[in-house]
C-alpha cells in the first residue's frame, strides 16, 4: 500500500499500527486505530483502502464502495486498489464499472498477472470473448499457472474454439497431472466437439488419478445430466457428495433430479451429509429451500430452527425463518427475523428485497421504497429489484411505473419465420414438437422454477445440435434482432440503457438460457420474473385445443403485471396475450408474468429463452 503524499510521522505510525493489527486478526483494534487515523486524515489513501477491505470482509458493501472511492480520490494511481475495487464491483454485479477498474489496473501495472487474469475472467463472463482471450493470453505470458490455463480454456470454449480448449486442457494436465480441473476442462471440450461418450469415458478413467475425485464426479454428473443419462448422473453426484458432503451444488443438482423422477431418495443426501458435517450452515439453508420448493413447509421451518439452535443466529438462517413466517401471514415475526438478519448483513440484496416485500404486503409503501433503493445501490441491474419497484410505483400511483413497464413499446408478439424447406411455420412446429417432447424425460416440474403441472428440460436447449433446434434458434435470432432494432437507447432506463450497439450497429446480445416446458391439463406458470434474463421470450410450439379464443376465456394465456405477492384486490393484469403456434412473445425479464391454467388432453409445449446484452 502506498499513499500519494508523505504522511506525518503520527499518520505513518497510526497506519502501520492498524495494518499490523489487521494482519494479526485483531478486528476491534484495527477498526479503532483506522477510525482515529481517518478522522484525522480522511484522505489517507492506504487507510481508506484498508478500511474498504475490512468493510467488504464484513459484508458492509456500500461502506466498502465509499472507502474504495475515497482511496482513489486521494491517489488515483493505485493499481492494487483498482483491482480490489473491481473484485467488489463484480460481487455487486456492476460489471461495466468492474471492467473499468481492472483496465486501469492493467494500464498502471502492465506486468500484473492478477489484474489481467481478473479482467479476462470478467470478460468471459460478459461474453466479451475477444477481450477475454487477449487478457488471458497476456496472463499466460506472465504466469502460466493452473488457474490461468483453466480460465483460458473456459474462454476458448465460450468462443467456440473447443479444439483450442482441448489443447489448453492438455497443457494444464501436463503441468498439474493430478489436478481435476484439467480433466474437467478436457471433458467439456470433448462434449463441445460432439464427443459426449469420450468425455464421460475420460472422466470415469481419471477419477482415481486426481487429488479431488469429487470434482470429477460432479463434472461427470453434469455432463451425464446434459445427455439425459439420469441414472449415471445420480450415481456420479452421489459419489461426489460421499467424498465432499458439503458440496452444495452437487446436492442441488442431485435433489432436483430426484424430485423430478419422484425418487424416494429425495433430500436424503442432505441428511446423510449433516451426520458428517453438522456445523455447515449452508447445508441446512439449502435443505430448507428444497423442503419449501417441494411443499414441505413444516420440515423447512424445523430444519432452520434446529440449525439456529445448533449454530447460532446465522443471518441466512434467520432470513429463511423470516420468509417462512411471512408466507404464513406472521408478519411481525417475519419482520423481527429479517430485521435481525439485516443487522448482521446489511448489504445482502435478497434481505432488502424481502423486507420491502413485507412492507408492501402490509401496505406500508413509504417504508418499502428505501429498502428497494438500497438494493439498487448494491445491484443497479437486478431484475427482481426493478420488478418490485415497478409494483411499488403502480401501487402508489407513481408515473415512473409507466416509464419502466412500457407495455406498448416493450411487449411484442411475433410470428416466427418458417425455416427453409417448410411451407409454413405450423408445419415446422409440428415436426419440432415431436422431437421436443422426447426431451421431456422427467415426470414432474423442477424444484426451483415457475412450472406447475408439467415438466422442464435440463441443460441449454438451444445448444442442442439437432437440426430442428438450430432452425428454431435461427428463427428466434431474426425476431430478436427486429425487436431490439425497433427500440431506442435511453441511458436512464434499466432495460433500454443496455442497448449497446455491436460493430454492425445493432444491439449486441447473446442467449443466456433456453429450455422447454411441457404443461399438462390444469398446468400453469406461477407469476414470476426472470432474474437472469435482461430480455426474455417464449416460443409456442404446440397448444391444446382448449386455449381460450376470447378475452373472457383466457385459459392458457400468458398474463403480465400480476406479482407473486398475492395482494388480492391490489393485483392487476396489465396485459394478456393469447398464445398461437409458431409465435413468440418478447418482454424485459423484469416484467411480472404467469399463465392461466387450461383444460384438454393436449399439452402446452413452449421454448422460453433469456438473452443478455454484451455490455
Amino acid at each position: 500500500m502506498t499513499s500519494d503524499r508523505l504522511d506525518s510521522p503520527s499518520a505513518t505510525e497510526q497506519f502501520s499500527s492498524a495494518l499490523a493489527a489487521f494482519q494479526a486478526g485483531q478486528a476491534a483494534s484495527t477498526k479503532e486505530r483506522l477510525t482515529a487515523l481517518l478522522e484525522d486524515q480522511p484522505r489517507h489513501a492506504d487507510g481508506q483502502h484498508l478500511a474498504a477491505l475490512i468493510a467488504r470482509q464484513e459484508g458492509r458493501l456500500l461502506q466498502a464502495l465509499q472507502h474504495f472511492s475515497a482511496s482513489l480520490a486521494s491517489n488515483e494511481r493505485q493499481p492494487v486498489v483498482h483491482a480490489n475495487f473491481g473484485n467488489l464491483l463484480v460481487d455487486l454485479k456492476r460489471y461495466g464499472d468492474a471492467e473499468r477498474h481492472y483496465r486501469r489496473a492493467t494500464e498502471l501495472l502492465p506486468n500484473s498477472a492478477e489484474a489481467w487474469y481478473r479482467r479476462g475472467v470478467l470478460a468471459t463472463d460478459r461474453y466479451q470473448l475477444d477481450l477475454a482471450l487477449e487478457c488471458l493470453r497476456r496472463t499466460r505470458a506472465l504466469k502460466a499457472d493452473g488457474k490461468t490455463l483453466l480460465a483460458l480454456g473456459r474462454a476458448e470454449l465460450s468462443a467456440g474454439d473447443a479444439a483450442g480448449a482441448l489443447e489448453t486442457a492438455r497443457t494444464l494436465r501436463n503441468l498439474l497431472p493430478r489436478d481435476a480441473r484439467g480433466v474437467a476442462l478436457a471433458a467439456r471440450a470433448l462434449q463441445a466437439l460432439q464427443q459426449g461418450a469420450a468425455a464421460l469415458e475420460l472422466l470415469e478413467q481419471q477419477r482415481q488419478h486426481v487429488d479431488e475425485p469429487a470434482a470429477i464426479d460432479y463434472e461427470l454428473g453434469l455432463i451425464a445430466l446434459d445427455g439425459d443419462d439420469n441414472d449415471r448422473a445420480i450415481t456420479a453426484l452421489e459419489r461426489c457428495i460421499e467424498q465432499q458432503p458439503d458440496h452444495i451444488e452437487a446436492h442441488r443438482a442431485l435433489n432436483n433430479l430426484l424430485w423430478q423422477r419422484r425418487d424416494a431418495r429425495f433430500l436424503g443426501s442432505y441428511h446423510q451429509a449433516l451426520k458428517q458435517r453438522p456445523d455447515v450452515a449452508p447445508l441446512y439453508h439449502n435443505m430448507a429451500a428444497s423442503y419449501i420448493a417441494s411443499g414441505q413447509e413444516r420440515e423447512a421451518t424445523r430444519s432452520l430452527e434446529f440449525a439456529i439452535e445448533r449454530l447460532g443466529r446465522d443471518p441466512f438462517l434467520l432470513h429463511g425463518l423470516g420468509v417462512q413466517a411471512l408466507k404464513h401471514g406472521n408478519v411481525e415475526i417475519a419482520r423481527d427475523f429479517i430485521d435481525e438478519a439485516l443487522k448482521v448483513a446489511p448489504d445482502v440484496t435478497r434481505f432488502r428485497v424481502d423486507r420491502a416485500n413485507l412492507y408492501i404486503q402490509r401496505g406500508d409503501y413509504a417504508a418499502a421504497a428505501p429498502e428497494l433503493e438500497h438494493a439498487l445501490k448494491l445491484e443497479p441491474y437486478n431484475q427482481e429489484v426493478w420488478a418490485y419497484l415497478g409494483l411499488l410505483w403502480r401501487l402508489t400511483g407513481d408515473a415512473r411505473e409507466h416509464w419502466l413497464n412500457d407495455y406498448d413499446a416493450l411487449l411484442r408478439d411475433y410470428e416466427l419465420p418458417a425455416p427453409q424447406g417448410y411451407a409454413t411455420i405450423g408445419e415446422f412446429m409440428q415436426e419440432l414438437a415431436e422431437y421436443l417432447q422426447s426431451r421431456h424425460t422427467s415426470t414432474r416440474q423442477p424444484l426451483d422454477q415457475s412450472v406447475r403441472g408439467g415438466t422442464q428440460t435440463t441443460g441449454i436447449l438451444l445448444d442442442d445440435p439437432q437440426p430442428l433446434i438450430q432452425k428454431l434458434k435461427t428463427a428466434v435470432q431474426l425476431c430478436a434482432a427486429d425487436y431490439l432494432g425497433a427500440l431506442k437507447f435511453d441511458a436512464t432506463h434499466p432495460f433500454l440503457s443496455r442497448l449497446v450497439p455491436s460493430k454492425t450497429g445493432h444491439a449486441a446480445w447473446r442467449f443466456a438460457g433456453s429450455w422447454s416446458v411441457s404443461l399438462e391439463a390444469q398446468g400453469f406458470h406461477t407469476y414470476h420474473v426472470h432474474p437472469y434474463g435482461w430480455l426474455s421470450c417464449c416460443n409456442y410450439i404446440a397448444l391444446p385445443e382448449s386455449i381460450g379464443l376470447a378475452d373472457d376465456d383466457r385459459s392458457g394465456w400468458i398474463q403480465f403485471g400480476q406479482s407473486s405477492l398475492a395482494l388480492g384486490e391490489r393485483e392487476i393484469v396489465a396485459r394478456a396475450i393469447q398464445p398461437r403456434v409458431g409465435h413468440c412473445v418478447f418482454f424485459p425479464g423484469y416484467f411480472w408474468h404467469g399463465t392461466v391454467p387450461f383444460s384438454g388432453t393436449r399439452r402446452r409445449l413452449t421454448v422460453p429463452c433469456d438473452f443478455e446484452p454484451l455490455a
